[in-house]
């Protein structure tokens, strides 16, 4: 069966209800290359939004972890097309 992948930001608690559809792709290593190409090593404020480490960490675990830096985080959740989610 296809498998989506699809890529969420969200609050520092990467809570459901806080997420905000991003991109939807066919792996997850498009996702991440399209979080890259909008907002990689962008500076903001003096930071980083989206640096090496944090896009490393989204391909291995499917979400950032930004200690705090920023006000969001990015998820990627998989799905497998025809089968039922509630």
């Amino acid at each position: 069966m296809k498998k989506i992948y699809v890529l969420y930001q969200t609050d520092h608690w990467h809570s459901t209800s806080s997420r905000v559809l991003f991109v939807i792709c066919e792996t997850k290593e498009e996702c991440v290359a399209k979080l890259w190409e909008k907002y990689g090593a962008e500076q903001t404020d003096n930071s980083v939004l989206l640096n090496e480490e944090m896009r490393d960490k989204l391909l291995v675990n499917g979400q950032t972890q930004n200690s705090g830096d920023f006000d969001w985080e990015f998820d990627i959740d998989t799905y497998t097309l025809g089968e039922m989610y509630e």
